[in-house]
C-alpha cells in the first residue's frame, strides 16, 4: 500500500494506508495540534518564507497562525524553531506569546506552525490613521519595556519596523512580534543558529548604520536606533534619514522635549547611543518634566503684573417710605455686609440730626435701610434725614472703594511674591534634577 504523511503535532510520521487527499494552505483548510484543530479564514500577511493567516479554534475563538515551509533552508528553519522557543517561554505583555505549535502537510510541501492570538492591526496601519500624541508615548514606553525583556534575557530583535508591532483591537499597549531573525544567546537557542551580520530585512529603512556595513557591530542597541526612528515617525508620519528630518517639535510643540531624546538615540555609533532602556525611561521623564517646569517658568514670567481696581460701587436710594415708625431707604443694588457697616460706623466726616446718627441705622433685607424716627418730627427734619443719609452714602462708597482698591493691591502684591518664590522653586528644583539626572548616568 501507499504510504502516506499525516498531520501531527510535532513530527510526520508515515501509515500503510491510502493516500490522503492534498490539503490546499488556504481558507477552510483546516490544521491540527495536539490540543486543538484550527479553521484557516484567510491569509493577513506574508514575508520571509511565512505566510500568517487568521484562524479559528474548534470552540469558535480566533487566532492568528504563523507557517514556515519545512524545506526552506536549514537557516531560517532553525530560526523559525528558536522563535517558537523564545516566545513560548518569556512571556512579557509587549512580547507576542506563542500558545500552541504543530506541522502540517498542505499543498503537497510539510509546514511547521504556531498559534498566537489575532491582533487587530499594526503600528503602521496606527500611523497612516494618525496617533494622539499621549498614546504615541505610551506605545513608546510599552516598546522600550518589551525590549528591556528581550535583552534582559540576551535576545536581540534586529528587525524592529512598525509591521513587527501588533495592537489588540481599542488598545495601545504595543505587543512585538516576529522575532524570526533575532540574534539568541546560546543558552536560549533551541538550537545553536549562525546569525550574520549582514543578513538583510525585508524592510531596510529601519536598520541601523551598523547593519548596512559588512561586519558592523551588530548589538542590542542596533534595535534602540530602529525604535527611536519610530518614536519620531509615530508623531511625523515621516522616517527620519538624514540631518535635515522633520522633528517632533515641528509638528507638535508641547512635545519638542522628545527631539532631545531622540537626539541621543538617533547616533550613528553603537556606543554613543542612549542604552539601557532603564536610562531612556529615565530620561524621558526627565525631559517631559523638565518641559513642563520650563513651560510653567514662562508662564509665570509672562504675567502681567498689573493691579486689577475692583469696579466702582455708587448704589442710589430708589425709594423712600414710612412704615412701622421707621424711614426706609430701599437702594438699587445690592448692599454688601461691610459697605453697610462702613456707613453705620461712621468713621468717616459727616455731620446728622441730634438723636439720628449712623448708628441708628438697621439693614433690612439686602437692599433696604431703616433709621426709626421719633412720632411728630417736623418736614424739615425729615428733609435733614433724607440729605444727611445722601451724603452718608457717598462717603460710604467714597471709603469703600478706597479699600477695596488697597485689597486689591495687596492681592497682586501677594500673587507677585508667590509668583517669584515658584520661579525660584522651579529653578531650584531644575538643578537638583539636572545634578540627580548626572549621578545616575555616572551609576548606570
Amino acid at each position: 500500500m501507499e504510504k502516506e504523511r499525516i498531520i501531527s503535532t510535532n513530527f510526520i510520521m508515515e501509515s500503510e494506508t491510502e493516500v490522503m487527499p492534498q490539503i490546499h494552505l488556504g481558507k477552510g483548510a483546516i490544521v491540527h495540534t495536539a490540543f486543538d484543530d484550527y479553521t484557516l479564514v484567510n491569509q493577513i500577511g506574508s514575508g520571509g518564507n511565512g505566510r500568517v493567516f487568521a484562524a479559528r479554534n474548534s470552540d469558535g475563538e480566533d487566532y492568528a497562525i504563523k507557517f514556515l515551509e519545512k524545506g526552506i533552508s536549514k537557516q531560517k528553519l532553525k530560526r523559525f524553531k528558536n522563535e517558537i522557543n523564545f516566545c513560548e517561554h518569556h512571556r512579557h505583555k509587549n512580547i507576542v506569546p506563542v500558545l500552541d505549535r504543530g506541522q502540517a502537510f498542505l499543498d503537497g510541501k510539510e509546514f511547521v506552525f504556531y498559534v498566537m492570538p489575532l491582533y487587530a492591526d499594526t503600528l503602521k496601519d496606527r500611523i497612516r490613521s494618525g496617533i494622539p500624541a499621549d498614546k504615541a508615548i505610551d506605545i513608546f514606553i510599552g516598546l522600550l519595556k518589551g525590549l528591556k525583556y528581550a535583552h534582559e534575557h540576551n535576545t536581540l530583535h534586529r528587525d524592529i519596523k512598525p509591521e513587527n508591532i501588533l495592537f489588540a483591537k481599542d488598545s495601545f499597549e504595543p505587543v512585538i512580534c516576529d522575532f524570526g531573525i533575532a540574534h539568541f544567546s546560546e543558552d536560549d537557542l533551541l538550537t545553536i543558529v549562525e546569525t550574520k551580520a549582514t543578513d538583510r530585512m525585508a524592510n531596510f529603512q529601519y536598520a541601523a548604520p551598523e547593519q548596512r556595513s559588512k561586519g558592523g557591530n551588530i548589538c542590542f542597541q542596533t534595535d534602540i536606533y530602529a525604535l527611536a526612528l519610530i518614536l519620531n515617525e509615530m508623531f511625523t508620519g515621516e522616517i527620519p534619514q538624514a540631518v535635515d528630518h522633520k522633528r517632533i517639535g515641528d509638528v507638535n510643540p508641547d512635545y519638542k522635549y522628545l527631539d532631545d531624546l531622540f537626539d541621543q538615540l538617533y547616533k550613528q555609533e553603537p556606543k554613543d547611543r542612549l542604552y539601557p532602556e532603564v536610562m531612556i525611561l529615565s530620561e524621558l521623564k526627565v525631559l517631559a518634566e523638565k518641559y513642563q517646569r520650563e513651560a510653567e517658568k514662562e508662564r509665570l514670567k509672562a504675567i502681567v503684573n498689573e493691579v486689577i481696581e475692583p469696579e466702582s460701587f455708587n448704589p442710589s436710594i430708589q425709594n423712600i417710605e414710612y412704615k412701622d415708625g421707621c424711614l426706609l431707604f430701599t437702594f438699587d443694588a445690592f448692599l454688601p455686609d461691610d459697605w453697610f457697616q462702613m456707613i453705620r460706623n461712621g468713621n468717616y466726616s459727616h455731620s446728622c440730626v441730634m438723636g439720628y446718627d449712623t448708628y441708628t441705622l438697621s439693614k433690612n433685607r439686602k437692599n433696604e435701610i431703616s433709621m426709626p424716627i421719633r412720632g411728630g418730627e417736623s418736614a424739615n427734619v425729615i428733609k435733614s434725614l433724607v440729605k444727611y443719609m445722601r451724603e452718608w452714602v457717598i462717603s460710604a462708597c467714597y471709603d469703600y472703594s478706597q479699600a477695596a482698591k488697597r485689597r486689591a493691591i495687596a492681592d497682586q502684591r501677594r500673587k507677585e511674591e508667590a509668583r517669584l518664590a515658584e520661579i525660584r522653586r522651579i529653578e531650584q528644583e531644575e538643578e537638583m534634577n539636572s545634578t540627580i539626572n548626572d549621578v545616575l548616568k555616572e551609576l548606570l
